[in-house]
C-alpha cells in the first residue's frame, strides 16, 4: 500500500476525490478552520462520502467548570455545535450525525492539574466509574466534553 503525505491541504490535487475524509482532534489547532470545511465539500466523492470530525465541546460540562480546559494556546479555535452547524451551512454541507462524550479519566488528569477540578485529583476506580454513569446522562443531553460529526454533502 502506498500511501502519500501532504504538508498542507491546498497541495492535494484538486481532482482527487476521498470515500472518506476523517479529523481527529485537529480542527481545533488548525488557523483557518473554513479552508478544512471547503476541502471537505470539494473533495468529497458523492453524496454517499462523509467526513467524520471529532474535537472538543467548548460548551461542555468541563468546560463550564472551568474554561481553561480548552488548553490554551495549542486550541486555536474553540467550537460548539452551532459553530460547526455555520460552518456546514455555509459550504453546502450536512450534518448526518452528532454526538457528544466524556471520559470520567479526562476529570482525574484535570483535577491533578487545576485547582477548580481538585475533588477529581485521585478518584478512585469506584469513584471514576460513578463518574462516568453521570457523564453518560451529561453527553445524552449533548453536553459532553468532545463532540462527533459525521458530514455528508447537503444536495
Amino acid at each position: 500500500m502506498k500511501i502519500k503525505v501532504y504538508s498542507d491541504i491546498s497541495d492535494i490535487n484538486p481532482t482527487i476525490k476521498f470515500d472518506f475524509i476523517r479529523m481527529n482532534w485537529s480542527l481545533e489547532h488548525v488557523h483557518y478552520p473554513s479552508r478544512y470545511f471547503k476541502f471537505i465539500f470539494n473533495h468529497l466523492k458523492n453524496n454517499e462520502s462523509r467526513a467524520l470530525i471529532c474535537i472538543p465541546n467548548y460548551g461542555g460540562h468541563i468546560y463550564k467548570i472551568d474554561k481553561s480546559n480548552v488548553e490554551l494556546p495549542i486550541h486555536l479555535y474553540h467550537f460548539q455545535y452551532k459553530d460547526i452547524l455555520n460552518y456546514c451551512r455555509k459550504f453546502k454541507l450536512k450534518i448526518e450525525y452528532f454526538k457528544t462524550f466524556s471520559y470520567a479519566s479526562m476529570y482525574l488528569f484535570s483535577g491533578s492539574i487545576n485547582e477548580n477540578l481538585i475533588k477529581y485529583k485521585g478518584m478512585s476506580l469506584y469513584s471514576m466509574q460513578k463518574l462516568q454513569k453521570e457523564l453518560n446522562l451529561i453527553d445524552k443531553k449533548n453536553q459532553g466534553n468532545d463532540m462527533i460529526f459525521v458530514l455528508k454533502h447537503d444536495l
